[in-house]
């Protein structure tokens, strides 16, 4: 009888039996792993229904809230002492975060002139700008990129907003891993459990998905920076796929940035056919994943039975 059953599994048709059980095994322990991260709260597909999100402790909440404020309010001090020890600006001149074109191209202007005399220091400024606004996910970075493709050009400017792009939601992981979670908890749980599903779901291909998430247009970025601490996603993850997915959009606004002048509103950047070339690159990378995903569940050639 034991060896009809060994003759039984050493078949073809066994040796997948037994593949596809591997798999499946695989695929509990990896939910297993990614689910581990949620304080016991297990998510299978994208498709659960929203749980109850943990109980919260009033006391240490409000601790972290405070720690939270703290940080922002002493960051934008930091930030606000940069601007005031900057050398004197040309005939009176003053720096702040662009809300219009219209102030935009005056700020171009005005750094022109002033990058010349102070690089460095117009670097800081520029720099230490776009990483604030990236750590607490104030809108208009897209101003920003402008500025750096009319102040450093196609290829610095596209590396560079890159690297203060994953600093910036780096940081803002990171203050969401230490003090927004209650405010998480509280505020965007059935949100983070939606983002939990969808990287259950592509767990073996996640890289491809993060990749694509960056890529399309319209994902809300700020949400996967909160909520990726509590997803299982590690920061050097998040760190290097914000990095490689976020180029083709840096690189469109950059490119638009050389040609400040001309712009006249931010549909002449995104017009129809550059959302088009950003959803087809982010269609692509999850074609990839998904077509991987089918090879891997063809048959397999079985392995030689040795004696």
């Amino acid at each position: 009888m034991e060896h009809e059953e060994t003759d039984a599994l050493s078949t073809p048709e066994g040796l997948h039996l037994i593949q596809d059980e591997l798999e499946t095994v695989e695929d509990d322990l990896l939910t297993e792993e990614v689910a581990s991260s949620l304080d016991g709260c297990t998510i299978s597909t994208a498709s659960d229904i929203n749980p109850l999100p943990p109980p919260i402790n009033i006391y240490w909440a409000t601790i972290n809230i405070v720690l939270l404020v703290l940080v922002f309010i002493i960051s934008t001090l930091l930030i606000a002492l940069v601007w005031h020890l900057a050398p004197r600006l040309p005939d009176g001149e003053s720096i702040k975060i662009p809300t219009s074109l219209a102030q935009l191209r005056h700020l171009a202007d005005v750094f022109h002139k002033y990058k010349d005399d102070h690089f460095a220091y117009s670097l800081l400024i520029f720099c230490s700008a776009y990483i604030w606004k990236q750590t607490y996910a104030i809108p208009g970075s897209i101003l920003l990129n402008l500025v750096a493709g009319a102040l450093f050009g196609m290829w610095i400017g596209t590396g560079l907003i890159s690297i203060l792009t994953a600093i910036g939601s780096s940081c803002c992981y990171l203050l969401s891993s230490l003090f927004a979670r209650p405010l998480v908890y509280k505020l965007l749980w059935r949100q983070t459990m939606m983002i939990k599903g969808k990287i259950v779901a592509n767990r073996r291909h996640v890289i491809l998905f993060l990749l694509s998430a960056r890529i399309f247009p319209f994902t809300p970025h700020w949400l996967l920076n909160i909520s990726f601490p509590f997803v299982g996603i590690p920061i050097y993850l998040h760190f290097f796929t914000m990095i490689l997915g976020m180029l083709p959009y840096h690189f469109i606004c950059v490119r638009a940035g050389r040609i400040l002048s001309e712009i006249k509103s931010v549909s002449d950047i995104f017009n129809a056919a550059t959302l088009a070339q950003l959803i087809t690159i982010a269609v692509i990378f999850v074609a990839v994943g998904i077509i991987s995903k089918r090879l891997k569940r063809e048959p397999r050639l079985p392995h030689l039975v040795t004696d």
